[in-house]
């Protein structure tokens, strides 16, 4: 012992966190003090944890750890959560119900061993968004029509893509001028018990004149055409919700009905829509990709997908078919 009152003692290995040291002092008599026993503090912090993609809405964060580890959660409200790493070295953690998880929004994690060591934080970042990438399709019953025809486009995967609710739900068909509507079915969309609808269309003179303003979202629904002036057609029609919850519309179809007119003969006609909604101030807008597009008279011919080769196999046949009758009308007046 120096004459501070400090010793200073090599050990022959490494201490381990646990173990246990034990002292004695001897004075020159021989004398030796009652033993004072230490056990070795663990100084060392954690591996930082890991933490599984988080989306919009998730109500669950789940990752790994060090077994045993207490983890903590900091929300982006400053709320924080604990649990403990299992022994498998997985962690789970439910979010509070009055805590709703946006786009964007900064989760702090760390791991606290029984040493108090803290770990390195590992911050994660919300997901933009969890829409899944299904496409919202529109496709027609029949791509080869004449004039006078009736074609029916079938609606679907325009359903929440967000595990939560969303606002402003809006099912968009903007039919272009050679498409005639003449009805509408709406089925009873899964998942809306208590909600309400309004169904509205726009022409080429004015916009969103309501059809029907409250609508039952449980039960189907037909309706036609409006009453409509000279020279006026329909440009869209809108299927719009206030606001829907988690899981709306799975598995749903929507099929509206048109007659082919006189202003689409000789013309591809390409029927577009979209589903929009918004969610925590995001706004997400979905069209159909596919080709929705129908070849009337077989003379316009859609430039994709397997509608051009029906397209162009329906006019090489008229084409065939105007020779036939042209050699017989020939034949006739010879």
């Amino acid at each position: 012992v120096k004459p501070d009152g400090t010793w200073t003692v090599d050990v022959p290995k490494p201490l381990q966190p646990g173990e246990k040291v034990t002292a004695i002092v001897t004075d020159s008599s021989g004398n030796k003090s009652d033993p004072t026993t230490v056990t070795v503090g663990d100084t060392t912090a954690p591996t930082p944890p890991k933490v599984n993609p988080v989306n919009p809405g998730d109500k669950v964060i789940t990752g790994t750890g060090e077994p045993g580890t207490t983890i903590v959660v900091t929300l982006p409200d400053g709320t924080e959560i604990t649990t403990v790493v299992k022994p498998d070295g997985t962690w789970t953690i439910d979010i509070p119900g009055n805590v709703i998880l946006k786009p964007g929004d900064s989760i702090t994690v760390v791991s606290v061993d029984g040493s108090g060591n803290k770990s390195d934080p590992t911050t994660i970042t919300v997901g933009p968004n969890s829409i899944p990438t299904d496409k919202f399709i529109k496709v027609p019953n029949k791509v080869k029509v004449v004039t006078g025809d009736i074609v029916d486009y079938t609606m679907h995967n325009f359903f929440n893509r967000v595990a939560d609710e969303v606002t402003n739900f809006t099912i968009v068909d903007n039919p272009p001028q050679g498409l005639t509507f003449i009805n509408g079915t709406l089925p009873a969309f899964t998942n809306g018990e208590g909600l309400t609808y309004k169904v509205l269309y726009s022409t080429n003179t004015k916009a969103d004149q309501v059809i029907n303003g409250s609508v039952d979202a449980s039960k189907q629904f037909i309706f036609d055409a409006p009453s409509l002036a000279n020279g006026e057609y329909i440009t869209e029609i809108k299927v719009y919700f206030d606001t829907v919850p988690r899981g709306f519309a799975v598995g749903d179809k929507i099929t509206y009905t048109f007659k082919v007119a006189e202003t689409g003969q000789n013309q591809q006609l390409v029927n577009k829509g979209k589903v929009s909604f918004n969610y925590h101030g995001e706004y997400f807008e979905y069209k159909n990709e596919n080709d929705s597009s129908i070849c009337v008279n077989g003379v316009a011919i859609p430039k994709t997908g397997d509608n051009a080769s029906n397209s162009m196999m329906l006019l090489v046949i008229l084409g065939l078919s105007i020779l036939v009758v042209n050699v017989r009308k020939h034949e006739k007046n010879s």
